[in-house]
């Protein structure tokens, strides 16, 4: 009975030390999985942003092909003028609207949010104009829309999701990085490095 006793006794030592030790792997291992699972979650909006940027930098192409091809003074030159215009100034409400519902987080739903999905439609829409009409008065033969210029819809629901359940201090940087990064230029910040009189500068 004695040495059935000491199996016992040596049984629970051994069952011991392996959960001692399991405890000490999943402490050292920790850190390592949250750092892995945080640079997981942020490549969905890192590369979200960026095609963001790219129908950004699509737009900004447009104008000054517009403002090099264009006659300065002539109807298709304000048409262009006033299209960017119209499509500035949506972008800007739609990219303010992300940027305020990202700080907000779990606040904000834009994904159930009636006036988000009018301002990103509008956003897209305007956008879309701009760059068709600069295309045919270019003799431009294919539509050179990227996809992201038609789906701010999704994009910005899904930047809003992968920040919001975040910290406020971590949502108010994501916020503003997105501003930063995201922001579109005036017609004359976008040509203001020729000296080619500009297509939009139509009133003396």
């Amino acid at each position: 009975m004695k040495l059935d006793l000491d199996g016992y006794i040596l049984l629970i030592m051994i069952i011991a030390k392996m959960t001692i030790l399991h405890a000490l792997l999943f402490v050292s291992f920790a850190p390592l999985s949250a750092t892995m699972d945080s640079k997981t979650s942020s490549m969905p909006i890192e590369e979200t942003q960026s095609k963001i940027v790219e129908s950004r930098t699509l737009t900004s192409e447009y104008v000054r092909l517009a403002h090099k091809t264009l006659a300065a003074g002539s109807p298709e030159c304000l048409k262009a003028f006033k299209l960017y215009a119209a499509a500035y100034s949506a972008y800007s409400g739609w990219d303010e609207y992300v940027a305020a519902a990202i700080e907000k987080g779990d606040s904000k739903h834009i994904d159930h949010d009636s006036l988000y999905t009018i301002k990103a439609t509008a956003a897209s829409q305007n956008a879309e104009k701009f760059v068709n009409f600069v295309d045919e008065k270019t003799n431009g033969e294919s539509k050179a829309l990227l996809p992201a210029l038609s789906s701010l819809t999704d994009l910005g629901i899904k930047i809003w999701n992968e920040i919001r359940k975040e910290k406020l201090e971590n949502r108010t940087n994501a916020a503003k990085s997105f501003r930063n990064a995201t922001a579109w230029q005036t017609w004359d910040q976008i040509t203001s490095s020729t000296t080619q009189r500009p297509c939009g500068n139509l009133v003396k």
